[in-house]
Order: structure tokens, then C-alpha cells, then sequence
């Protein structure tokens, strides 16, 4: 990421962090550094059982920055393919691109809505579409409502499937997932946590959860009003570690 895409994330999670804890549901977002090479967006954000990719951009016009990554051409093509519709519809409901725009909020589309088309990837002759999809285009504003309610997100098993396809068959990489890191912020001291998976993560998050039930009970201070399927209550804070082989686009 660039130091003004990285602007552009941090001021837009303070204020989904803002949003969760007004509403009293869990998020966490997971910064995946190097690793968005192979993963396809520079952030996973996590709520209760359900996550999503974020790749993030400074404005509008620096989508077309995805043409020189030909992972990011696989990927858009290998959507097209009928054998692929059903990765078609978990990329359609976990898989997003977001940019400031003029009006001080930020967009946010379906990555393929936005990027897979010949206006970015012009030497294609796979690719159906000419320009973007703008009719599926939000704000940041109604994503963070979305996504805190449950919605433009799907449930681990599914986000696991479709990650390990994303990476392995999509990117070519080595590994069908990511590394991940968080700091619980329940806690006292400084304390990372490393973790190795996906799951391995959500796990973690979990027996958080667990514990801080167990200590303050569902009226506690972590008590929380999460949407069906998530179970919330954890704070937590959270970075990626980047892959031995991966490297910054």
C-alpha cells in the first residue's frame, strides 16, 4: 500500500471501530502486508464468524494500478468461467475494492465489478465487460452498516474455501492461506499473538470471547448485540504478518 492508501484504511476503520463498539458488535480488521500480493486486498476484516477482503486505493483513478499485477488478471479471468460461478458468488459477497472519493466518504464495489473489465485489463480477450459496474458501487458509510449487520461478508467455512482457491488457483502461491497477528486489548501488558491460519485466528478470537463471558457474564462490559451467527465480544487489535515469500506490491 501506498502511504495515501494507508490513510485512506486507517481513518476508515477508526471509524467502523467507532460504529462496532456504538453498536456493541465485534470487528476486527487484519492489515495482510505482503501477503496481498497472493490474497488479492490489503486487509480481512473479521466479525464474529464472518469476514471479507478489502483492497484499498486513494482515489478512483488508481484502480487502473491493478492492470500491471497479472495475478490480478487471473483472477478476473478466471471468473469468467462457468466452472467458477460458484467461486463467482463467494468472490460477489466477500471480496470488495474502496477508494475516497469527492464527497469525503469513501466507495466501495465488488472487486470484480470494478477492476475486471477491458477498460483496466485492455490486452484481454477473455474478459465480457468494457467498463465498471457502477450500479453496485456504496459508500463507506452503508458498508459499515452492511458489514456490521451481518452482511457483505460470508461465514468462515465459506471465506476459507474461497481464500484457498483465490491463493492457490487464482495467485499461484504456495500456501492456501495467511498469516495473521493481533493484540488483545483486554489485557494489561503488550501482548502479540501469532497465529498461523485463518482459523487459527477466529479460534483465538473465540476463546477471548469465551473467557470474557466467563469473567463478566452477558451483562459484563464485553457484552455485545451482534447479529445472528456472531457471537461478539472480544477486543482486540489486530496486524498480518507477512509471508517468508511474499513481497510488497
Amino acid at each position: 500500500m501506498t502511504k495515501k492508501e494507508q490513510s485512506v484504511a486507517d481513518t476508515f476503520h477508526k471509524f467502523l471501530k467507532m460504529k462496532a463498539n456504538r453498536s456493541s458488535v465485534e470487528f476486527v480488521d487484519f492489515s495482510l502486508n505482503g501477503q496481498d500480493r497472493d490474497a488479492a486486498a490489503d486487509y480481512l476484516f473479521a466479525s464474529g464468524s464472518r469476514f471479507t477482503l478489502v483492497e484499498y486505493k486513494h482515489e478512483e483513478t488508481d484502480i487502473s494500478a491493478e492492470a500491471a499485477k497479472w495475478r490480478r488478471g487471473n483472477l478476473c479471468e478466471f471468473l469468467e468461467l462457468q466452472k467458477h460461478r460458484r467461486r463467482k458468488k463467494q468472490h460477489d459477497q466477500c471480496h470488495y475494492i474502496a477508494w475516497k472519493a469527492v464527497d469525503k466518504d469513501l466507495r466501495f464495489n465488488i472487486y470484480r465489478h470494478e477492476v475486471c473489465n477491458t477498460s483496466i485489463f485492455k490486452s484481454s480477450t477473455r474478459l465480457k465487460c468494457a467498463l465498471p459496474r457502477t450500479d453496485t458501487r456504496i459508500t463507506g458509510t452503508s458498508f459499515a452498516e452492511n458489514f456490521l449487520s451481518g452482511q457483505q461478508s460470508i461465514p468462515i467455512e465459506e471465506f476459507e474455501d474461497y481464500l484457498e482457491w483465490l491463493m492457490k488457483h487464482a495467485s499461484n502461491a504456495e500456501t492456501s492461506t495467511v498469516q495473521l497477528a493481533a493484540v488483545n486489548l483486554n489485557e494489561n501488558i503488550f501482548s502479540m499473538e501469532e497465529f498461523d491460519s485463518v482459523r487459527a485466528a477466529y479460534e483465538w478470537m473465540e476463546n477471548q470471547k469465551a473467557i470474557l463471558q466467563s469473567k463478566y457474564g452477558s451483562s459484563g462490559p464485553q457484552a455485545t448485540k451482534a447479529p445472528p451467527d456472531q457471537a461478539s465480544g472480544t477486543d482486540v487489535d489486530s496486524a498480518a504478518m507477512t509471508s517468508k515469500k511474499s513481497k510488497i506490491k
